[in-house]
């Protein structure tokens, strides 16, 4: 749709940003997407959640712009100099949302389970630039919104409400279908000629709080808020005298490439095995977290469960609350130790190889900070 003022001198800006649209679209793109990176370094940070609310009501702001202009017109130079941006403005905006919740999303994933939801998260965020011209629906404008809306509840109710699970997360999709479908009827109370796209909207809707509801379910989305700073199988984990985390793992020669790439785990007789780990979570959340150790079984061809430890962890410290477990007995072969939360979601999750021998280790010793 041409978006033409009549008798309005011809704006160079605009002609310059649709002639150029591609290299802006994608030079904006990197910089908001490093702009996120760097800033966006906490989930629970007053400052990202403000931005990323921000964007929200902008884009609910433009859509509005956008349908108003389209179906009623705009008399006022001002505003309409607004409705010939909005297109752009709609589209920086969902790329910034996306541009954080890639970060978040990233930092709490775990590539094992969460490759598909991430790959989605990606794809979109990357083809956001590509698909301008739907913009201009209805529908689509919608529908990436209710996205952007349920992707922002999963992870900021659990702030707010200091609360983890299968029931935060049922609110969070509630509370965003309840919102989405109030703004709908406000809309259509303002423009009534969009009612006759409600039935593609609601599709839209329906589909996108399946298919998130599935993923969450099936363990495909990352447990947001949660995540993992610091993981890894050492020889010893545990405070000193001084109160002050240790681990205590092998000194390796620089060119132990084989052992750094499967890495094996050389254990000596008699000795545990320790996985030591620091989880992130928002300030005042409390929650439990579960280390499960399975081992491979060459002739099932299947991971055993072996042991399983958990405790209660407080958030609010930068580097992650630290805890460890260990087990007595490894036999040789390959291992690995699950980090989780309480509803099953996988936070970390370390493979390794034991392999038990007979003679001293080069050992180091790390004080944690």
């Amino acid at each position: 749709m041409k978006r033409i003022y009549l008798g309005e001198k011809k704006d160079k800006l605009l002609i310059f940003l649709n002639k150029h649209k591609n290299k802006f679209s994608w030079g904006t793109f990197l910089v908001g997407f490093l702009f996120d990176v760097f800033t966006l370094n906490r989930i629970d940070a007053l400052y990202g959640n403000l931005v990323l609310g921000f964007y929200l009501f902008l884009a609910i702001f433009l859509i509005f712009l956008i349908n108003w202009g389209d179906y009623r017109g705009i008399k006022n130079k001002f505003v309409f100099k607004l409705y010939q941006y909005a297109p752009f403005a709609l589209q920086f905006s969902f790329g910034a949302l996306l541009s954080g919740f890639v970060v978040y999303y990233t930092t709490s994933a775990t590539f094992y389970n969460s490759w598909p939801f991430l790959l989605a998260l990606y794809l979109f965020f990357i083809l956001n630039e590509k698909i301008e011209k739907y913009y201009e629906r209805f529908e689509f404008q919608m529908a990436v919104f209710f996205l952007a809306l349920f992707s922002f509840s999963i992870f900021f109710l659990p702030i707010l409400t200091k609360r983890i699970g299968d029931k935060i997360f049922i609110a969070s999709g509630a509370l965003s279908v309840l919102f989405i479908f109030w703004l709908l009827r406000f809309i259509y109370k303002i423009l009534p000629v969009l009612k006759r796209r409600r039935w593609k909207v609601i599709r839209n809707i329906f589909v996108i709080f399946v298919v998130f509801n599935l993923s969450y379910f099936y363990n495909i989305i990352p447990p947001v808020p949660l995540s993992a700073k610091r993981a890894e199988i050492v020889h010893w984990a545990g405070r000193n005298e001084e109160g002050k985390y240790e681990l205590i793992r092998e000194k390796r020669k620089w060119n132990d490439f084989k052992d750094r790439f499967y890495n094996i785990y050389y254990r000596r007789p008699g000795e545990k095995v320790y996985f030591f780990v620091s989880v992130f979570a928002p300030t005042d959340l409390k929650t439990k977290i579960i280390h499960r150790w399975q081992y491979y079984d060459p002739q099932k061809k299947e991971w055993i469960n072996y042991s399983k430890t958990s405790y209660q962890i407080t958030g609010g410290r930068g580097g992650g609350y630290r805890g460890y477990s260990y087990i007595s007995k490894a036999k040789d072969g390959k291992w690995r130790v699950s980090v989780e939360t309480p509803s099953g979601l996988l936070i970390n999750r370390e493979y390794f190889e034991v392999k038990n021998i007979d003679k001293n280790l080069n050992l180091k010793t790390e004080v944690l900070k």
